[in-house]
């Protein structure tokens, strides 16, 4: 959903400055800013959410680690 409002804005934006009824200079702004926070939000939603098990390998790493700290001293 996101990156379908995300299209039609940007769309509608390029319209708007091809045919001059803005300032073609700043249009790309909006365009690289939110096209960012959308590419970091995917990578959130896709690779580190609940189902991606990247919470649980870290927690886990860290027992492991603790625990061998534990247990050496």
């Amino acid at each position: 959903m996101h990156a379908c409002v995300y299209l039609v804005v940007n769309l509608f934006i390029h319209g708007l400055s091809h045919w001059g009824a803005i300032s073609r200079t700043w249009t790309a702004l909006p365009l690289l800013a939110w096209g960012l926070g959308l590419a970091l939000h995917g990578i959130a939603v896709f690779l580190l959410g609940a189902g991606s098990g990247l919470g649980e390998r870290l927690v886990q790493k860290e027992r492991d680690r603790l625990q061998r700290q534990h247990d050496g001293t």
